[in-house]
């Protein structure tokens, strides 16, 4: 990871990255400038949705390769995939060659910036765990740029995380290790259907 993010600063150039910190100010230059770097990191990827709407049609500014599928992966490789992304993901060009196609965390993945059928995945299967879990460690994510995660920063970030999710939703202490992100996002739907009926018949 650290040499594929090596060679995309260097495609981005360093006095870019200078520039954009001078004109913030050197006060917080030092203190902005990882969540700058961690944005511009990741390029966007140029193609056509087969599958847009009519709205969407001529849009060619996508956050992921025209490949990318968002993985079926349990809770805690789903957690290191928001953090992380896919930093050495990688696609053929039409030569066969193999090229380097980073993926942005799934954190700063942009719901518009995102194919139709790609977009749906995400929206259903993803943000409502992930963004759940993502606000109980806020403070830790933001200070730290990807870069500095290991495996000991996700896995304190998970167990903290996953503790808040199941004081919100108790109902997951039962679940099982091999619960998908998908599963969790589709029993948190149920949940809060259930919990509405309930409330309902309480007034």
């Amino acid at each position: 990871m650290v040499e594929m993010e090596e060679r995309l600063i260097a495609r981005i150039g360093t006095s870019s990255l200078a520039r954009t910190a001078e004109t913030n100010g050197s006060s917080h230059a030092s203190a902005s400038l990882p969540q700058r770097l961690e944005a511009r990191l990741y390029p966007s990827y140029t193609y056509q949705d087969p599958d847009a709407s009519k709205r969407k049609k001529h849009q060619s500014d996508w956050h992921v390769p025209s490949d990318f599928q968002m993985p079926s992966v349990d809770l805690y490789s789903g957690w290191t995939r928001w953090l992380q992304g896919f930093p050495s993901y990688a696609i053929l060009d039409g030569n066969g060659k193999q090229i380097d196609a980073p993926v942005r965390p799934f954190r700063l993945l942009k719901n518009g910036n995102l194919p139709r059928k790609l977009r749906r995945s995400y929206d259903n299967n993803w943000n409502p765990i992930m963004e759940l879990m993502e606000k109980e460690v806020e403070d830790e994510i933001r200070t730290r740029h990807v870069h500095d995660m290991d495996f000991d920063f996700f896995r304190s970030t998970y167990d903290k995380a996953l503790k808040g999710v199941r004081e919100e939703y108790p109902e997951f202490a039962s679940a099982k290790s091999d619960w998908k992100v998908s599963t969790y996002c589709r029993k948190m739907k149920e949940i809060n259907v259930l919990r509405k009926k309930e409330a309902m018949n309480l007034v």
